[in-house]
Formats: C-alpha cells, structure tokens, sequence
C-alpha cells in the first residue's frame, strides 16, 4: 500500500490515486495498530532492554535511512530542513513510532485507551495547524489502540462474525467516503472510527486465512516489511526519473515504477540475512550504546525494570503476525 502511494506520487495516475485514497484511513493506523500490539511485551522486559531495542529498531534505521534520503533529495533538505526531517520523507512514520515508544515509557501506569483518547484530543484540537506535531499524536494514538487490544484480543479473534463484517461494512463506507478528501487527513473522532473499524475487521479477517503459499508468502513479506519500508522511496527516486522518460503515461508509469521499487525491495529482503546493519544496529555497536542508555537511566531516575505483565499470549500473536508490518526489531 505504501510503496503504491509513493510510486504514484510523482503521476498523475488518476485510478493510482484513487486507490490510494480508497485505503488511506487504514494504510498507517494498521502499521501503528500493529506496532502497539506487542508494546506490552516489550515493557516487560525492563526499561533498559526496552529503551536498547528502540535504539536497535527504531532510531537507527531512522538516523541512517534519513542520511540517505538526505543525500538523493538535498534540495528539499537545504529548504526546510527540520520540516524535511520531521514529515519530509517515509521517515515520519519510524520517527512518530519512535516518538510513541517513549510517551508509552513515560505513561507505562495510564490505560492506553486513556493514553489514545488525549492524542486523539490532541490531534483534534490542533488540526488547523497539520504540522508534524498534529500528524504525530494522530497516527501514535493509533499505536495506543493497538497497545490495548491485548486484553480483548483472543475473544475479538473468536468473535462470530457478524460485529466484523458490521466492521466491514462500516470501513469499506468510510473508504468511499473519504475519497474526495484525497490526501487530507480531517482529525476527527469519526474519522478514527473509521480506521479503527477497519483494522479490527483486518486483523479478524487476517487470523482466517487458509495456510496457502500465497498468504505464506505475504507473512514472510509482513515479518520483513522493514527492509520495503525503508527502501523503496530511496529506489523510487531515481526508478520514477527513469520511467519518466519512458513515456508510458501516467498509469503506466505508476505500475512500472511500483513494480520496479517493489522486485528490487523484495531482492533486498533476500539479502538481509547479509545486510542486517541496515535495519538494525549492528551487533557491535551494542555495547557502547547499552553504557550509554544505562548513564542516561541513572541521570533521568528511570526505573530499571517495568513489572507490568503482558496478557497477549504467544498463540494470539502469531494468528495477527502475516499482518504487513515489522515488529520484531522494534519491540526487542
């Protein structure tokens, strides 16, 4: 979904975007969603592997990947740098995770719906503005729902199904209600109901999906889905300039440039076993950034350990793991 939209981006592909309109009230709330599940398994680990393993997932690809895209888009840096960093590229979504992980260090006694229910308020409050900061404490509200389901989740995945196909119903209305609005995001409460409905009936529908090769497949890409996430707006940048002078057209251009960005994504996937150091801080690197966060939790007077326990059982995790997100770097 994501490689689609920014694959379109630089078309005038009118079906492209009105697919890409069709799905944006679920695109990131699901990765946020998704995100926030496993966010209570990861506090239990204590605050020292917590704060260590978002170094590892979250902020290093962040801080690399951003050099990069730096370096193919340097106009638009030197322009407004700070509004390049913070929404500029793909990075916004790593960066808002990031940002997220810590407000849920900071606010590890308060319920997450609580949590969900102010950025949600806050994101209301200041949607006139639609800077970085309202787009944040949106899209991490979504991490909050998603770090709530937990307690209900088992019974959600067992439910019969008419409240999901009610859901269904309810976010494929939504889908069609939102396409004029184009890329616009309106921060309002039925809006989050919208993307709430549809991520539940996704995960539900998800956890039912016969064990063939392709849905096989599409687990593989979900568990690796950091290496598409991260790659594919650098490979667009000179794919989409190629394709360009092509002359295919719009529409044609679109799906060239996706399906180009999307092989080469997928080879690197392949390659990751020998590339890991560009998803994840590299094993060497460990030691002194894990001196440095235990300096910094002795400084801020961090608990060393976080007790709370996680009720997500193992068994519930895999049935929503092939869901197209990457969790595991990030909640190590």
């Amino acid at each position: 979904m994501v490689v689609l939209l920014h694959a379109s981006l630089t078309t005038d592909a009118e079906t492209a975007w009105v697919v890409n309109d069709l799905l944006r009230p679920y695109r990131m709330p699901t990765l946020m969603v998704l995100s926030g599940l496993l966010l209570q398994r990861s506090l239990a680990k204590g605050t020292r592997r917590y704060l260590l393993g978002k170094l590892r997932g979250v902020v290093w690809p962040w801080l690399l990947w951003t050099v990069v895209m730096v370096l193919l888009l340097t106009e638009r840096w030197q322009a407004d740098p700070v509004g390049f960093l913070a929404v500029g590229t793909h990075l916004w979504f790593l960066a808002a995770l990031g940002a997220s992980y810590g407000v849920a260090l900071l606010t590890r006694e308060i319920p997450p719906l609580l949590v969900a229910f102010g950025l949600f308020s806050g994101a209301g409050l200041l949607q006139d503005q639609y800077g970085a900061l309202t787009t944040y404490l949106w899209y991490s509200a979504f991490f909050f729902v998603g770090a709530a389901l937990p307690t209900v989740l088992d019974r959600w995945l067992a439910a019969r199904p008419l409240w999901p196909l009610v859901l269904t119903g309810v976010s494929l209305l939504g889908a069609v209600w939102q396409v004029p609005r184009g890329l616009y995001v309106p921060f309002r409460p039925d809006q989050a109901l919208i993307s709430v409905a549809g991520v539940l009936a996704a995960i539900w529908l998800a956890a039912r999906l016969p064990r063939s090769a392709p849905v096989l497949a599409l687990e593989w890409v979900g568990r690796n889905s950091i290496v598409t996430y991260l790659a594919h707006a650098p490979l667009l940048v000179p794919v989409g300039a190629a394709v360009d002078r092509i002359g295919l057209g719009p529409t044609g251009s679109t799906l060239l440039s996706f399906v180009v960005a999307l092989a080469v994504s997928m080879a690197l996937t392949l390659a990751r076993p020998w590339t890991g150091w560009l998803y994840s801080m590299p094993p060497m690197a460990l030691p002194g950034a894990a001196a440095v966060l235990a300096a910094v939790i002795r400084m801020a007077a961090l608990p060393a350990d976080v007790t709370r326990p996680t009720p997500l059982r193992p068994a519930a995790i895999r049935r929503v793991v092939g869901m197209p997100v990457e969790s595991a770097p990030a909640n190590q």
